[in-house]
């Protein structure tokens, strides 16, 4: 295992996936502060809109991480320290916030952030014991996080103009 070196071959992918989460959060910011008081009626909204926030932070962190002059060891351990315990919260948050949603609704909206953190945390495993695919396992997981946190902002917004719609008849 090199020091780096591999995710020195994806320096601009991680400069754009960074760059890319950065904006996406700020809109999602943006986007949310018009509909605040949706948000906070609406238990599925909030909690698809920290999902969303969380992934996109998911994503940022592996950008960063493999960024950083560290060594593919040390990079790593913190992204698993980091991937891990936003899927443990999230987790926890779902079990707690959830309650009584349907089982679509679920798979939908909320599987594919649950497996993108833990493709995430994987993809990090890899890149400790050396594999050698460890770098496009990253690549493809970041990849991912980000297409689903996008995906999931887009269906935030929609259903939060639904919502506006309905309560404004």
């Amino acid at each position: 295992m090199g020091s780096g070196h591999d995710l020195e071959r994806w320096h601009d992918f991680y400069l754009a996936i960074a760059g890319g989460a950065a904006t996406l959060v700020g809109l999602l910011f943006v986007a949310l502060s018009y509909r605040l008081e949706l948000v906070k009626r609406l238990r599925e909204a909030e909690w698809l809109a920290l999902q969303t926030f969380t992934n996109f932070l998911g994503v940022f962190f592996a950008a960063i991480a493999a960024l950083s002059p560290l060594g593919d060891r040390h990079i790593a351990l913190i992204l698993m320290a980091l991937n891990t315990s936003l899927l443990v919260a999230s987790a926890f948050s779902a079990r707690q916030e959830l309650r009584g949603t349907p089982a679509a609704t679920l798979a939908y909206h909320f599987a594919p952030n649950f497996l993108t953190r833990a493709a995430l945390v994987g993809a990090a495993g890899m890149l400790w014991l050396g594999h050698p695919l460890a770098t496009l396992a990253l690549a493809v997981a970041s990849a991912a996080a980000v297409g689903f946190a996008a995906r999931n902002a887009w269906n935030l917004l929609v259903r939060l103009g639904e919502y506006a719609q309905r309560a404004a008849k």
